[in-house]
């Protein structure tokens, strides 16, 4: 995305004072955090559950709107829908008679997943306000990756490429 970014004219060092901090805290909460949540809460629930916590990030991105645009506010059907929504969401969670499933570091981290995603969103496009959005998101994304890079290295990951094949799948990987 910065190579984008280069070609398509934009100066990659000359930020404007404090948007280097933006970028740090967009790229911490949006990538590094939400993603290390997102995967350790897949890992701990089945893949229907995750991607239904997952779709809350709607929810939430419509409560948040409200309270931080005052062009964006609820309406009766929103509110309605958000409820439904909601309602949905934990009755796919009950299983059998009262028996609610729904354990913290499975379908609670997809959920703070899904809240910092919604967040991390609405803090880019004020940020993108003024900055190109193809440059914020390469230094929001390279960030956060060299950020879950270290962490993985330093709790004792490692990446072994065994075969030319294995390599294009990891660029292919890198590209997405």
């Amino acid at each position: 995305m910065l190579l984008l970014a280069k070609v398509r004219g934009c100066s990659l060092t000359q930020l404007l004072p404090g948007q280097p901090k933006q970028l740090v805290i967009l790229g911490l909460s949006q990538t590094a955090v939400q993603y290390t949540l997102f995967y350790i809460g897949l890992a701990h629930t089945t893949g229907v559950n995750g991607s239904i916590m997952n779709a809350t990030q709607t929810f939430f991105s419509v409560l948040l709107a409200h309270y931080l645009y005052n062009n964006d506010k609820l309406s009766i059907n929103k509110s309605v829908g958000c409820l439904v929504g909601f309602m949905g969401v934990a009755i796919v969670n009950i299983n059998g008679l009262g028996d609610f499933t729904f354990t913290l570091m499975g379908d609670g981290f997809i959920v703070i997943s899904a809240f910092l995603i919604s967040a991390a969103s609405i803090y880019g496009k004020r940020i993108s306000a003024a900055m190109d959005a193809t440059m914020m998101t390469g230094y929001q994304l390279t960030i956060g990756g060299v950020v879950m890079i270290a962490a993985g290295y330093l709790l004792g990951g490692n990446i072994r490429i065994e075969s030319g094949t294995a390599c294009m799948v990891l660029l292919y990987l890198v590209l997405i």
